[in-house]
């Protein structure tokens, strides 16, 4: 907690305990004069709270806090009787030695007050520790959710090199020009991962450039025309999302796509409209095989993941796969 709320805590709990130190001890037919004439009561009593406060908050509330809460009551009601006594005292024999009344009577409500003010300084220590253990701990959770963010998308931009490098390697042999393409193309999606990804998040219209060099790069092992579909409804410079979120699934599109007599064979939807842009990514794929796109897949796993850091309840991921069709569907806040 900033050292000036704690100072404006401090300063609110002793006008409230001047204020109704005052009302308790006024007196109608005297007004305010009734103040002023025991001016040095006042400023004693005062003084008898200020002591059994501080000693309550800057000692005997460590004791509380570490839950030795018998121990706790001892010592607050030890610690109150002696500065009772030790101030009763002062007022008995220095301040009001004629008053016999004032000491018989007011000894038991003086000291339940003083434990009441002593424990107030616990409570008032008490809130200051949690209000600031509560900002330690979401400071920590800030922290550990960047980590773990930046790990998670370091998985995905691992991930997403190992098959570009891949298919660069295939096409080194078969076409060199078309390989010093690939690396021409692949240098563009590097250098949008060096630079523009390390802000939490980018223009979705940067996001649609880099994720058209990765086409550009699966269509050179692709002969197929019209083979990949890319439709943007809205405006993309207005939105901005996490860098990388949808390079896996366009990767995993053309990993397990396959041309079964239609087109386009890998189909992509952009859609901005009122807050919320929906992406669709859906491909054709062989019916009988086996599509390792499930719900427990490691990369899925890692995706869904990092939208719940981000977005928390606030997306919508569904992956379906039916027959010859896969799709995802996401949507999203902007």
């Amino acid at each position: 907690m900033h050292w000036i709320l704690r100072v404006i805590l401090h300063v609110f709990f002793w006008c409230t305990y001047c204020l109704f130190a005052g009302l308790i001890s006024f007196k109608l037919n005297e007004g305010f004069d009734f103040i002023f004439n025991r001016l040095l009561v006042f400023l004693l009593n005062g003084f008898w709270a200020v002591v059994i406060f501080y000693l309550h908050y800057l000692w005997i509330f460590r004791i509380g806090s570490q839950r030795k809460y018998l121990k706790y009551l001892a010592f607050s009601v030890a610690a109150t009787f002696v500065v009772s006594v030790l101030f009763f005292g002062i007022f008995w024999f220095f301040i009001l030695p004629e008053n016999t009344v004032f000491r018989g009577i007011m000894f038991f409500p003086s000291v339940l007050g003083s434990f009441i003010i002593g424990n107030c300084g616990s409570l008032l220590k008490g809130f200051i520790s949690w209000f600031s253990e509560s900002e330690r701990k979401t400071e920590l959770e800030k922290q550990s959710l960047k980590v773990e963010l930046e790990m998670l998308r370091s998985q995905l931009n691992h991930h997403f090199l190992f098959n570009t490098l891949n298919n660069i390697d295939t096409l080194i042999f078969k076409d060199p020009q078309k390989a010093s393409d690939a690396l021409i193309s692949l240098s563009s999606i590097l250098r949008y991962m060096l630079y523009d990804t390390n802000n939490e998040k980018v223009p979705l219209e940067n996001e649609i450039g880099n994720i058209h060099n990765i086409i550009q790069l699966e269509q050179l092992r692709v002969s197929t025309p019209g083979y990949t579909q890319i439709k943007i409804d809205g405006s993309a410079s207005m939105a901005l999302v996490p860098p990388l979120l949808f390079v896996s699934f366009v990767e995993n599109a053309y990993k397990h796509s396959k041309f079964i007599g239609q087109l386009p064979v890998i189909d992509i939807q952009f859609t901005v409209h009122e807050n919320k842009l929906v992406f669709i990514c859906q491909n054709t794929k062989d019916a009988q095989t086996s599509d390792s796109r499930k719900p427990g897949n490691l990369g899925l796993l890692n995706i869904r993941r990092r939208l719940d850091l981000i977005y928390g309840e606030k997306c919508k991921l569904d992956v379906h796969s039916s027959g010859s069709e896969f799709k995802v569907y996401l949507e999203i806040p902007y």
